[in-house]
């Protein structure tokens, strides 16, 4: 009794973004969704913001402990800064890109 050969194939999709769904398909709820996720966004900005200022103006402030954290409010900015879904709470288009997701 022979068995037929298998042979794997190849991934054959070829997509280049991923698609979001929805977290509600009410619009009351979007915008809902939308404030609070601003006003965290916003929070974490201005509250790295203010250590980064409070530890630039105090000299007592420059050790190396607060180096560290210095360095982390600054790339928490940044990080915070690349979201995506922001947009695409208020927007038809739900795609991101695989760079954009990787960011």
């Amino acid at each position: 009794m022979t068995s037929p050969t298998w042979t794997p194939r190849a991934n054959e999709t070829s997509l280049m973004y991923f698609i979001f769904l929805r977290f509600s398909h009410h619009w009351d709820m979007q915008i809902l969704l939308f404030s609070l996720f601003v006003t965290i966004y916003l929070l974490t900005i201005v509250g790295n913001s203010l250590i980064l200022l409070f530890m630039i103006v105090d000299l007592g402030l420059h050790t190396p402990m607060y180096f560290f954290i210095r360095n982390l409010s600054f790339l928490e900015i940044f990080y915070t800064s690349v979201t995506k879904m922001l947009s695409n709470l208020l927007s038809e288009d739900r795609s991101i890109s695989f760079a954009s997701c990787a960011a």
